[in-house]
């Protein structure tokens, strides 16, 4: 029973099974928007790259995912991110800066852009 209890405890702190009221009013987002920020990156598609320890939304940090796939970065060139799920690009991301000696340890965010993120094609 207790086991019971502590895996209906794991899934409402995820928000997986509430109605989309019940994640309104505890500020999740609803499914279709999770799903829609989760779908791998795509060419034409405006995002911003940065480290999370400084989110900044800039033309400094903005990128546009280009017809090859890539978006150039800082210290690394170009970075073949078309196709992967953000959460991947930002490891591959990270991985890199590291592997080549920019950073000891680095977390990056993709932050896509709503508008580019909600027409197919990322246009």
């Amino acid at each position: 029973m207790k086991q019971l209890i502590a895996i209906l405890l794991l899934g409402a702190s995820a928000g997986c099974c509430l109605s989309p009221t019940h994640r309104a009013i505890q500020g999740l987002a609803p499914p279709e928007v999770l799903e829609r920020l989760n779908r791998p990156l795509e060419i034409g598609e405006r995002i911003w790259i940065c480290s999370r320890r400084h989110l900044v939304v800039s033309p400094e940090t903005e990128r546009r995912i280009s017809p090859k796939g890539d978006v150039a970065l800082p210290m690394l060139g170009r970075v073949l991110i078309a196709g992967q799920h953000p959460r991947d690009a930002e490891r591959m991301i990270e991985n890199m800066y590291v592997a080549q000696g920019v950073y000891r340890k680095v977390t990056i965010a993709i932050i896509r852009d709503e508008e580019s993120s909600n027409k197919p094609g990322g246009r």
